[in-house]
């Protein structure tokens, strides 16, 4: 009996061994894995960081801790807030990073952290949950500084370019206007040719006119973000712009309709800026030998502005696209030159005051509707501007 109470007490003790050994063996590989994902993590360039379940740093790789300028040690450990600007930024989305975090979501965008100094560090940032970790996120990040930097300047000199032309611009488009409306009139007469070059002259300078415009406009969106609200009588606008583009358009034809009374509380001068580009972006494509219909309807707790032109339509695939910064619909960048920005700065106008801009168009059939929908009062909280295709993360 004592024999056999050995070897089994000898096989046991195999047993162990090799369940030690094993565990041992899985030890190893799962810190040689570790090892190997921690120096993928500190070779990417970019800030990593873990947090747990209650939202605290459970890692960090240096180059986290090099942009926001926290040794690594002292990282780890901290809570999130202490990384996250809380809507110290003036931005009409407040904090989108804190916003997704708390609503576990994942985020994908823009945003600033606050460094060891409390100075904000624009930086290009996308989340994602961790598998195999209930409530932990991973955040990847790297720092936008010089970018924004860079941004900024362009701004200024192309503000100081753009501020420089307009001046000289508003009287050649006024003088050629002028020619332009004598020679139609009657009161100017001059040879044929010598008349078309006066026509060119003035649709020409017109374009000028609008390319600073929109050059300018554009510039300045990320600076002024503020919206004073007022009573914005829209028949009144849009009849406005209406009698302005038919003198420097001659020959050009709105059918205005709808509601008369339509009052929003608003900042005219984005309401203003966005019908104005509506109506000539008809003009541009449909051009000047069909009527252009702005309708003004009251749609649920709004109104919605409808321009519909007869030019070429657009194609399904670029009715979004048309929005994007720079971009051009092949369908219809034969039929007039632009640069691509006046619907870009509509939609995120329009975004601005809390409506949309839509568009609504068949390309088999000649047309499009523009639909500029403003809520009739101001929204409570400043709305989020989404980011567009060309504006997101790239890394």
């Amino acid at each position: 009996m004592s024999s056999i109470a050995i070897a089994v007490a000898s096989a046991a003790l195999v047993l162990a061994i090799v369940a030690l050994v094993r565990e041992r063996r899985a030890l190893n590989i799962a810190q040689i894995a570790q090892s190997r994902f921690l120096g993928m993590m500190e070779a990417t360039g970019f800030g990593v960081l873990m947090l747990d379940e209650r939202g605290r740093i459970g890692y960090a790789n240096q180059a986290a801790a090099d942009i926001v300028g926290y040794p690594v040690h002292t990282l780890v450990g901290q809570e999130q807030r202490t990384l996250l600007h809380d809507g110290a930024v003036d931005e009409p989305s407040g904090c989108p990073l804190q916003q997704a975090l708390e609503d576990r979501a994942s985020f994908y965008g823009h945003d600033h952290f606050v460094d060891i100094r409390g100075n904000l560090v624009p930086v290009a940032v996308s989340t994602a949950p961790l598998a195999g970790m209930v409530g932990g996120f991973a955040i990847v990040f790297r720092d936008r500084s010089t970018e924004v930097a860079e941004e900024r300047q362009r701004h200024d000199a192309l503000s100081m370019i753009s501020h420089e032309l307009r001046s000289p611009l508003t009287s050649v488009v006024g003088f050629s206007n002028r020619l332009e409306r004598s020679l139609q009139t009657g009161r100017l007469e001059v040879d044929d040719a010598y008349g078309e070059e006066i026509i060119l002259l003035a649709q020409e300078a017109r374009r000028m006119r609008d390319i600073v415009n929109v050059v300018l406009d554009v510039a300045n969106l990320e600076r002024h973000k503020e919206v004073e609200p007022e009573p914005v009588l829209l028949r009144q606008v849009v009849e406005e712009e209406a009698d302005r583009l038919a003198r420097e358009r001659p020959g050009a034809v709105f059918h205005r309709s709808g509601e008369d009374d339509a009052v929003v509380e608003s900042d005219e001068r984005y309401v203003r800026r966005i019908i104005q580009n509506l109506m000539e972006n008809a003009l541009k494509y449909a051009g000047m030998s069909e009527p252009v219909d702005v309708m003004i309807e009251r749609d649920g707790e709004g109104y919605a502005i409808r321009v519909c032109d007869r030019g070429p339509g657009v194609l399904p695939e670029d009715q979004e696209r048309i929005f994007e910064r720079f971009y051009r619909a092949p369908s219809r960048s034969s039929a007039s030159s632009g640069l691509g920005l006046g619907l870009f700065l509509s939609r995120r106008l329009s975004r601005r005051l809390g409506g949309r801009l839509t568009v609504r168009s068949e390309f088999d059939q000649p047309g499009s509707v523009f639909t500029l929908w403003l809520p009739m009062e101001p929204p409570v909280t400043a709305p989020r501007e989404q980011a567009q295709g060309a504006d997101r993360l790239i890394w």
